[in-house]
C-alpha cells in the first residue's frame, strides 16, 4: 500500500531527523495545554467512529466510490507528507520547532482518519467499512502518540513506532486488498 511506504519514508527521515534533535531537546519544556485539547477535539466525527469500526455496512455508498474517495485523500495524504519529510531535518533538529512540526504532522494523521470516516459510514460493504474502521484506529492511535513531542524528543524511536506499528501497517493492507491503490 503506497501510504504505508510513504510513512515508512517519512519514519526513516524523522528518525534520523529525531536523532539529531534528541541530544538538543531541553527537559524544562513544559507540554503543551493545547497539544492535549487539540488531540482530543480535533475530531469531530468521534462519534461516527464506534459506528465506523463495528462493520455493519450501513451506509448506501458501492465500495468502488467509496474507495476511489479513500484513495483520493489517501494521495493527498501521501503528498503531504512527502513535503513534510523533506523538512523534518530542520523541523526537529531545532526544539523550538519540532513541537509546531509535530503537531502540524498530527493534524495531517486527523484529516486523513476525519475522512476514512466520513466515507465508512457511507459504505454499504461492510468488509470495507471494517477495514476503513481500522485505519482509523490506527490513524487515531498515531496522531495521539504524535502530540508528546517533549516524549519523542527523550526517545527518537518512538516516532519510527509511531509510523511503522503493526496496526497500521495491518490495517493498511487489509485496506489495500479492498480498496487497491493505483
Amino acid at each position: 500500500m503506497r501510504r504505508v511506504l510513504l510513512a515508512v519514508t517519512l519514519g526513516l527521515t524523522l528518525t534520523a531527523a529525531a536523532a539529531g534533535c534528541a541530544d538538543t531537546a531541553t527537559t524544562d519544556a513544559q507540554p503543551s495545554a493545547s497539544a492535549a485539547a487539540s488531540a482530543g477535539t480535533t475530531d469531530p466525527s468521534a462519534a461516527a467512529s464506534a459506528a465506523v469500526t463495528t462493520g455493519t455496512g450501513t451506509g448506501t455508498a458501492d465500495a468502488k466510490s467509496v474507495c476511489a474517495a479513500v484513495n483520493k485523500a489517501g494521495e493527498t495524504f501521501a503528498t503531504t507528507i512527502v513535503t513534510k519529510a523533506q523538512k523534518a531535518g530542520e523541523a526537529l533538529s531545532d526544539s523550538t520547532k519540532a513541537k509546531a512540526f509535530l503537531d502540524d504532522l498530527a493534524k495531517d494523521y486527523t484529516t486523513l482518519s476525519t475522512a476514512l470516516k466520513a466515507e465508512a459510514a457511507k459504505a454499504a460493504d461492510p468488509a470495507l467499512q471494517k477495514a476503513l474502521g481500522d485505519m482509523t484506529k490506527a490513524l487515531d492511535a498515531s496522531q495521539a502518540a504524535l502530540a508528546d513531542p517533549q516524549q519523542l524528543a527523550k526517545d527518537p524511536s518512538k516516532i519510527q513506532d509511531i509510523l511503522f506499528s503493526a496496526d497500521l501497517t495491518a490495517a493498511g493492507e487489509a485496506l489495500d486488498k479492498i480498496c487497491p491503490s493505483a
